[in-house]
């Protein structure tokens, strides 16, 4: 009787094709890449917190930042060198030697400044050394890694100096590759 019915489910699954419809296996993977990304999410905050232990500083989701990224009156500073922001910059990001150039001498107190750079090491640096001149300076929890997981834009320059979108990011070295799985990385 065994190998009868063995026999028979061999024959059904064989002839009737993939027994889980296409909605399941989507939903799988679907599953699959949220967890994949909570993964990542709990591993970005646990070194950020682990790098930033010893800094004093206000900070912002990418989840917030996301949602006020439009804002007329947010500067977001990207810390990090030539070779990484050049792959990549968040959406009206300028360079720190553009916005020390650009905004020396000026009040910035009705702006919300918001600092990132891979993970939040750098930027959580530089948002503790200019923190006295702007008290409304924030770092962004998990920098570039952390955008990425809440799948916001990147874009780089094109060869005609046009911004145009990318899913290129520089994490730094492979070691900090904690990307979104949707975005290629680059060190």
């Amino acid at each position: 009787m065994y190998k009868f019915t063995a026999t028979i489910l061999f024959i059904f699954i064989t002839f009737s094709g993939n027994i889980f419809s296409d909605d399941e296996i989507h939903n799988s993977a679907l599953t699959s890449q949220t967890n994949e990304i909570k993964l990542l999410s709990k591993e970005i905050h646990r070194l950020f917190s682990e790098l930033n232990k010893d800094r004093q500083v206000p900070i912002i989701t990418a989840k917030r930042l996301k949602r006020i990224i439009d804002d007329p009156n947010l500067i977001l500073i990207d810390v990090r060198k030539p070779a990484e922001y050049n792959v990549s910059i968040l959406p009206n990001a300028i360079t720190q030697p553009k916005f020390e150039k650009k905004y020396a001498n000026k009040d910035l107190s009705d702006k919300k400044i918001i600092v990132y750079c891979t993970i939040g090491e750098r930027s959580g640096r530089y948002v503790q050394k200019m923190r006295k001149r702007y008290p409304n300076m924030y770092n962004l929890i998990g920098g570039i890694l952390s955008w990425s997981l809440e799948n916001g834009e990147l874009y780089k320059k094109s060869t005609s100096g046009k911004l145009v979108q990318t899913n290129d990011a520089h994490t730094y070295n492979k070691e900090w590759n904690y990307l979104n799985p949707t975005y290629n990385a680059v060190y």
